[in-house]
């Protein structure tokens, strides 16, 4: 019998990553399309589950789950997971915050400055040869000083895209449904 820890994954994982985990654990690869009822049944035996959070864990899932310790998600929050319910059955649930705020925050300020300044449609008439053509051309797009820019979710990447807007010369207001 084995003394290593079973541990269920639904993810996709790196070659290298997969390997780690394996050498130091049981580990069960359990389909991302697989039923609710085939996922509580995986969870008989599983000390640790390492998930997306496209499945939820409420207590249904903790009931099915008597073994489980810790419950580990890719995503940077922890809102498919009941938490007062993860603690009463005694699971940990982590999460990777601050993983992808950069990126993500910089992708938004990209998408921003692309629809803004019309690049695509600019970018398409040079591409098309209307620059050279002397054609007429696409409006340049718009200055974004002075412009005000929402932001839903008042979060990490939240308050990293209101800074970068901020930075552009942009007022900026924000909603979170969790602040107080």
């Amino acid at each position: 019998m084995s003394t290593k820890p079973q541990i269920n994954v639904i993810v996709r994982l790196e070659d290298d990553l997969q390997a780690q985990l394996e050498a130091a654990c049981n580990v069960r690869y359990l389909d991302f399309d697989a039923s609710r009822a085939d996922l509580l049944a995986a969870m008989q035996d599983a000390e640790g589950i390492l998930l997306s959070p496209r499945v939820r864990g409420d207590a249904e899932f903790f009931d099915a789950s008597p073994k489980l310790r810790v419950l580990s998600t890719t995503s940077v929050g922890y809102d498919p997971f009941d938490i007062p319910e993860a603690t009463k059955h005694g699971v940990v649930v982590c999460h990777t915050p601050g993983v992808l705020t950069d990126a993500v925050a910089n992708l938004t300020t990209s998408m921003v400055l692309n629809l803004a300044l019309r690049i695509f449609e600019n970018e398409a008439y040079v591409r098309g040869g209307g620059w050279a053509q002397n054609a007429p051309r696409p409006e340049l797009g718009l200055d974004t000083k002075g412009k005000t820019f929402g932001v839903i979710g008042f979060g990490r990447i939240g308050q990293e895209v209101t800074r970068r807007m901020q930075a552009l010369g942009m007022k900026t207001i924000w909603y979170d449904v969790f602040d107080t």
